[in-house]
C-alpha cells in the first residue's frame, strides 16, 4: 500500500474480488497452488471472452501476490511466469480506436459548448488546447495556474472519487496553455473571486477550479459530466461519439500536424517516455511526412 496509489489499491482489489475469489486456487495455501491451476484459470478468462490485455491484467495482480511471497519466503518460484495468453497481435487488436477531432470538429464543440453550455466551455477548452486528462483537469486548483508564463502546474489526480496527490506517472509536470485558454480563466477566476468576497470566503487559491455541479467543495465528478453534458453535447455538435479521453488525442493529433515534435509534446502529455509517445501518435507523425 505503500507504493501504489489509491487508485491502483482500488483497481487491484477489484480484480481479485470478480475475478480471482472465484478460482479454484483461491483458497489454498500459497505453497500449494501450481502454475497448471493458475494457467487453467488464465486461459478460462481467455475463452470466456475477456481480452488479452484484461486477461494480462489479471495476471499481474496475481503474480504480485505471488513475487511478494517469494520475496517473504514462503515460495521458491512464481507460478504464473511463462503462461502465453495471446499474441502481441491480438492485443493491439483489443486496445481502444484513437478517434481524434481535427480542427473544425474542436471548433464546432467549443462553439456549442460557449452558446449552449457556457459553464463548462472553460473545461473543454483546457482539454482541447492542453492535452490534460479529464482527472488532471477535476483536480486543479487556482494556485496550479501561472498566467504570466502561461502554464499550468499539473500535480493531481481526480480518479474514481478520490484525489490523488500525484499524476498518472507519479511526475508533476508544467503545461502550456494557449493565449485563448489564457483569457478564458482569468476572467473565469475574476467572476469567482467577486463571487468569493460578497459571500466574505476570502481567497479561492485553493478552491477547485471546475467543481461538483452539486458541491463546490468537492472536484468535478466526470463520470456524471461525461453522461449528462458530454455526451448530449456532442450530439448538439453534430459530431460522432467519442471518449472524453479522445479529446486528449485530438490535442495530440492536431499539435503533430502542426509540426510539433515529439519530445514537446511528451513533456506537454506528461508521458514517462518519447517512446510512449512515439508508440500512441507515430502513425500520425508517418501520415504528416
Amino acid at each position: 500500500r505503500t507504493e501504489l496509489k489509491h487508485s491502483t489499491q482500488d483497481d487491484y482489489r477489484s480484480i481479485i474480488k470478480k475475478h480471482v475469489s472465484k478460482s479454484r486456487f483461491y483458497r489454498k495455501p500459497i505453497n500449494e497452488i501450481v502454475k497448471s491451476e493458475v494457467k487453467t484459470f488464465l486461459i478460462g478468462k481467455r475463452q470466456g471472452g475477456l481480452a488479452v490485455s484484461t486477461v494480462t491484467h489479471i495476471k499481474n495482480v496475481v503474480g504480485g501476490v505471488f513475487n511478494e511471497a517469494i520475496e517473504d519466503e514462503v515460495i521458491e518460484r512464481n507460478p504464473s511466469h511463462g503462461i502465453k495468453l495471446g499474441t502481441k497481435a491480438e492485443t493491439t487488436m483489443r486496445k481502444p480506436k484513437i478517434k481524434p477531432l481535427n480542427v473544425d470538429e474542436v471548433n464546432a464543440l467549443l462553439k456549442t459548448y460557449r452558446e449552449k453550455k457556457p459553464l463548462f466551455f472553460p473545461l473543454i477548452q483546457v482539454l482541447v488546447t492542453t492535452g490534460i486528462r479529464i482527472g488532471e483537469a477535476s483536480a486543479l486548483k487556482w494556485k496550479d495556474f501561472d498566467f504570466e508564463n502561461r502554464q499550468i502546474q499539473v500535480r493531481r489526480n481526480y480518479v474514481r472519487g478520490r484525489i490523488d496527490d500525484s499524476t498518472k506517472n507519479h511526475k508533476d509536470r508544467k503545461t502550456d496553455m494557449p493565449v485563448t485558454l489564457v483569457s478564458t480563466l482569468r476572467m473565469l477566476k475574476s467572476k469567482r473571486s467577486e463571487t468569493a468576497l460578497k459571500e466574505g470566503a476570502g481567497s479561492i487559491e485553493n478552491q477547485w477550479v471546475f467543481p461538483s455541479i452539486k458541491n463546490n467543495s468537492l472536484p468535478l465528478n466526470y463520470h456524471t459530466f461525461r453522461r449528462d453534458v458530454f455526451y448530449p453535447m456532442l450530439e448538439a455538435a453534430e459530431l460522432r461519439k467519442i471518449r472524453i479521453h479522445d479529446l486528449r488525442h485530438s490535442f495530440a493529433s492536431i499539435m503533430i500536424q502542426a509540426g510539433t515534435n515529439l519530445v514537446y509534446l511528451r513533456d506537454q502529455l506528461g508521458h514517462s517516455s518519447v517512446k510512449i509517445t512515439g508508440d500512441i501518435y507515430g502513425h500520425l507523425l508517418k501520415g504528416n511526412e
